[in-house]
């Protein structure tokens, strides 16, 4: 179930930014680069969330240790954003862009 959740919110993801950040996203590639390595990052913030903590029953992991740094900043930015998904996304990409 945690790799359903997780896949799902990929597709989630990008079509938030094909729908709401069209312009800001429109020349990053969604398989390399800052917006797949914000996608994934994206992910381990939503799925810790408790509400989807409590439905998978436990933390979901970053994949891939070479973000670990990037992590840290998303969280703070995350933090920053109240939750804002649109401000958090171009919070990061200005940030790490």
């Amino acid at each position: 179930m945690e790799v359903v959740f997780h896949e799902l919110l990929h597709f989630i993801f990008f079509d938030y930014c094909d729908s709401f950040l069209k312009e800001e996203t429109k020349d990053l590639d969604k398989n390399k680069g800052v917006l797949w390595e914000l996608s994934e990052i994206f992910n381990v913030i939503v799925l810790n969330l408790p509400q989807f903590r409590e439905i998978l029953q436990g933390e979901e992991c970053l994949f891939y240790s070479d973000l670990k740094e990037k992590l840290k900043i998303a969280n703070s930015l995350w933090l920053d954003s109240r939750g804002d998904i649109k401000n958090f996304i171009t919070s990061y990409l200005k940030k790490l862009g």
